[in-house]
């Protein structure tokens, strides 16, 4: 007996070796739908429904001698909203940066989105502190996303920072919920606004001369107002079609 399973769309670029058409896997064992998948090379964070023969199913329906199509997580991704394979949404969306796409930790705060660093910190622990605080993980790493701990999840596929950013947001529907300019790049705390008079000799004598808008973190303390760089990241985000 055999299985035939169909992955569609950017899912078959997951799958080594594959054609466009059904592959077929023996039925020999019992062996969950989840089980296969994963063994078949694709992280469970990248599913967003499967068909059992025409009948949506759940990660841990066991496979039988049937078609099985396996379609990716549909964007905009709602992680707060209820689904057949992840029943249990998340109370809001945050995200946890592996190392290996580091860079988009700051461009995710930049945009004002909350997005935790875990520098150093091994694949399980990873995963415990996702599944602790209800946050979303975005990696490279297949392995890491397999880990059964990780319910929300994304393989980032584009290579340079800037694409990685414009695949999240696109992925997750991040343009109505961004705030620029709103948190701080190095703690990831919403910055609170400051009088210029509470702050000024702390400024440099330019900055004191033209700017008359400040913020700052309440961790560490940093001063932010709306100069130069945010003209240049503003500019970015529109030439990627993130920001109007």
């Amino acid at each position: 007996m055999h299985a035939d399973l169909m992955f569609h769309d950017a899912l078959r670029d997951l799958v080594p070796g594959r054609d466009h058409g059904p592959l077929c896997y023996p039925v020999d064992r019992r062996a969950s739908v989840k089980d296969v998948i994963e063994a078949l090379g694709v992280p469970h964070t990248e599913v967003g429904r499967i068909l059992e023969a025409g009948i949506e199913v759940d990660f841990h329906a066991l496979l039988a001698a049937k078609r099985y199509d396996v379609f990716p997580v549909a964007a905009p991704w709602d992680v707060t909203a209820a689904s057949v394979l992840r029943p249990e949404p998340l109370v809001k969306l945050r995200f946890l940066v592996d190392e290996n796409v580091h860079r988009l930790t700051g461009l995710l705060r930049m945009i004002g989105i909350n997005a935790a660093g875990c520098p150093g910190m091994a694949d399980a622990d990873i995963a415990r502190h996702a599944a602790a605080q209800g946050r979303v993980v975005l990696s490279k790493d297949r392995r890491l996303l397999r880990r059964k701990q990780i319910v929300f999840g994304r393989l980032v596929h584009s290579v340079h920072p800037w694409d990685q950013l414009r695949e999240i947001v696109d992925l997750f529907g991040l343009k109505s919920r961004m705030h620029p300019f709103s948190r701080c790049i190095h703690c990831n705390l919403l910055l609170v606004p400051r009088p210029k008079v509470e702050i000024q000799n702390r400024l440099e004598p330019l900055t004191r001369k033209y700017y008359q808008v400040f913020q700052e973190c309440p961790k560490c303390q940093r001063i932010y107002w709306p100069g130069s760089h945010h003209d240049r990241m503003r500019e970015r985000l529109r030439a990627l079609g993130i920001s109007d």
